[in-house]
């Protein structure tokens, strides 16, 4: 408990001395519950790669959380618990990095001709797709 008032001092108010009462002031911040979320997607998606070439499908939408993690961080430190609210600076770079092509991508911005598709030996798909016109 010395810890917990050394670390954030009055601002969690008083510290319950019961587990049930510790988890209900962990759900009860705003800080709590975002961890939480960002913990479980870190988890989630790590825990996929020991079966990514069995469950490919499951790796890559797993990896998908990444969106979702970003968004818990943007609202975890809004509490000020510990320092003035910046979490949000941080984000919208690796945000704008990440979103940038996919946009790019999903739109018609980016348009590719499939030319050719054949289905190998294994499961294994082949695409000849068009050359983009801004390449060399």
């Amino acid at each position: 408990e010395e810890e917990i008032i050394a670390l954030f001092g009055d601002k969690l108010g008083d510290i319950p001395q019961s587990k049930a009462g510790r988890w209900k002031l962990l759900f009860e911040n705003r800080a709590g519950y975002t961890g939480l979320i960002m913990v479980f997607c870190l988890a989630f998606a790590y825990s996929t790669i020991l079966t990514r070439r069995k469950h490919f499908n499951l790796f890559w939408y797993s990896h998908h959380l990444l969106v979702v993690f970003l968004a818990a961080l943007c609202f975890h430190g809004t509490g000020n618990l510990l320092e003035p609210f910046q979490s949000v600076y941080w984000i919208m770079g690796p945000l704008f990095c990440y979103l940038a092509p996919r946009f790019y991508r999903e739109t018609k911005c980016s348009e590719v001709k499939i030319i050719d598709v054949q289905i190998k030996i294994g499961d294994v798909i082949a695409l000849r797709l068009q050359k983009p016109s801004t390449w060399e």
